[in-house]
């Protein structure tokens, strides 16, 4: 019996201009599906995320962090290849998503259209801007006990994520950003400022909540036709409430706790984010290495293509 494949799907943070280029130039499918959603948003909120993604001339190293475009990018990317996967045969017996991430998570899974996802991940962007002050999110390579252990951290932000047993991330208002990293720079802790404006699974982000829950009213939240395991409460899921879209950008990710309900003995893992950071924390948990059944298909560095295919050939003879 072929092992279940589960479809990862991270949110902010691995984003950049350019991602997926190559599919979007030489893979019909691939275009199609993103060039379908950018009329969509275009009609909705005015923006083409394609035009800037790949015709606004910025480079694959510069930070996709203006809201407006990182948010529905994100989601329009992982939709899009996921919908080129099932394509060709190769369907989520799994969804996990995480943050931003289970928005495409969900639409997979059945629970709401991408039409209405998009339109939710859109308003979400637009609220976050028009209501919260700036901030942002340090990944941070130390064990998670760090956080409690240093007050130049937890004075200043909230933990955001545990991702495995040597990675984590913080968020907060820009000042207490201001203060971890230098404290993480003095100390010559590893970490990165990632390419988000504002503090997410933070409460820097709480004036956006009553703007943006209006928006969820009167959407019908279907159950999962595939089985979903959530990012937010870290464990499987058979019904959601309209707030859960809110809920997942809001508070912790719980992806240690999520992956763990799966097997690296017994799952195929496909992460379809910008640039595969979900398939390597996966990896670092399991203790696994590339080709022994964590996968993920777009890179910064390119070769998208061939790797979709070879992805695609591996897991339907797996």
């Amino acid at each position: 019996m072929a092992k279940p494949v589960v479809f990862l799907f991270p949110g902010q943070g691995s984003q950049y201009y350019q991602m997926g280029i190559e599919l979007y130039e030489r893979h019909s499918g691939f275009r199609s599906w993103m060039d379908r959603m950018d009329r969509r948003l275009y009609q909705s909120a005015g923006r083409s995320v394609a035009l800037e993604l790949y015709g606004s001339g910025r480079k694959a190293g510069e930070p996709l962090d203006h809201l407006s475009y990182s948010h529905p990018a994100i989601f329009m990317v992982e939709y899009a290849l996921a919908q080129v996967m099932i394509e060709n045969g190769v369907y989520p017996d799994i969804v996990l998503g995480t943050s931003l991430g289970e928005f495409a998570s969900c639409a997979v899974a059945g629970v709401i259209d991408w039409e209405t996802a998009l339109e939710l991940v859109a308003a979400q962007a637009d609220v976050v801007q028009q209501t919260c002050e700036p901030g942002g999110m340090i990944a941070i390579v130390s064990d998670p006990a760090m956080f409690e252990q240093t007050a130049e951290l937890h004075k200043h932000t909230e933990l955001a994520a545990v991702n495995f047993h040597s990675h984590f991330v913080v968020s907060g208002t820009a000042e207490g950003i201001r203060q971890a990293e230098a404290y993480l720079t003095q100390t010559r802790t590893a970490h990165q400022v990632l390419p988000v404006r504002y503090g997410f699974h933070s409460a820097s982000i709480d004036a956006a909540e009553a703007a943006y829950k209006p928006y969820l009213k009167g959407i019908k939240f279907n159950r999962p036709q595939v089985k979903l395991i959530s990012g937010l409460y870290g464990m499987g899921i058979t019904s959601l409430s309209s707030d859960y879209v809110w809920d997942a950008v809001r508070h912790p990710i719980r992806f240690l706790e999520a992956i763990q309900r799966l097997s690296p003995t017994e799952h195929i893992c496909v992460d379809l984010g910008p640039s595969g950071t979900l398939a390597n924390f996966t990896k670092h948990l399991w203790k696994t290495v590339s080709g022994s059944g964590v996968y993920s298909v777009l890179s910064p560095f390119q070769k998208d293509l061939e790797r979709l295919e070879t992805l695609m050939i591996r897991i339907q003879h797996a």
